[in-house]
C-alpha cells in the first residue's frame, strides 16, 4: 500500500484520524487475519455498541474471475477508505435494529444497510476527488459516477442480503 503514499501523504494523515475515531466517534483496531473473509476484500466488525471495530484488509481479490490476484495499491487504498467510511456509520446501522430486540422487517433492514453503504461510497468517491486524485495518484474512479441510490442498487444488488437481488426485485420478508 505504501508504494505510492508516505506516511506526509495527505491520504494517509486522513486514514491515520480516521482510524483514530474521528469518523465514527470510536477508535478502529487492526486486525493481520484475513481468515473466514468470504467474499470481502476489506471489512470492519464491531462486536458490540461502544466497542471498538476491527479492521482486516486482504492483499488479494475475491472478485470472481480475480480471485487471488493481488490488489494494487490504489484498489487497497480505496478499499480501506470505503471500509473506514462505512465504519464511521457503525451507530446508524445500529439504529436499524430496533432498541428492544422486537423483529426486524427484512426488507427495511436489508434497504437500510444498503443505503448505508451508498452513503459510504459517496463519501469514498468525495475522498478520492477531494484528497486522493489532487494527489495525483490516481489511475481510476472511485464512485463519482455511481448514480442515485436507486441506480446503485440496480447495478450492485442488495449487497448485504445473502440472497442478493435486485431494489426492483426486492420482496418484503419478515422475520
Amino acid at each position: 500500500m505504501a508504494e505510492s503514499v508516505t506516511p506526509e501523504s495527505a491520504i494517509w494523515k486522513w486514514a491515520a484520524r480516521q482510524i483514530a475515531g474521528a469518523g465514527g466517534g470510536s477508535r478502529i483496531e487492526w486486525s493481520p487475519s484475513v481468515a473466514d473473509m468470504g467474499a470481502y476484500d476489506v471489512q470492519h466488525i464491531r462486536l458490540a455498541r461502544g466497542m471498538h471495530a476491527t479492521l482486516r484488509l486482504r492483499s488479494t481479490s475475491s472478485a470472481q474471475g480475480r480471485e487471488g490476484q493481488g490488489l494494487s495499491s490504489e484498489e487497497l487504498w480505496a478499499n480501506l477508505v470505503y471500509e473506514l467510511n462505512n465504519a464511521a456509520l457503525d451507530d446508524r446501522y445500529d439504529a436499524l435494529w430496533s432498541a428492544d430486540g422486537a423483529s426486524v422487517d427484512r426488507q427495511a433492514l436489508e434497504l437500510g444497510k444498503a443505503r448505508l453503504q451508498y452513503q459510504a461510497w459517496l463519501a469514498t468517491a468525495q475522498v478520492h476527488k477531494s484528497i486522493w486524485s489532487q494527489s495525483r495518484l490516481s489511475k481510476a474512479n472511485w464512485g463519482e459516477s455511481i448514480g442515485t441510490y436507486e441506480q446503485w442498487l440496480d447495478r450492485h444488488g442488495i449487497p448485504t442480503s445473502p440472497a442478493g437481488g435486485t431494489y426492483a426485485s426486492l420482496e418484503v420478508v419478515k422475520p
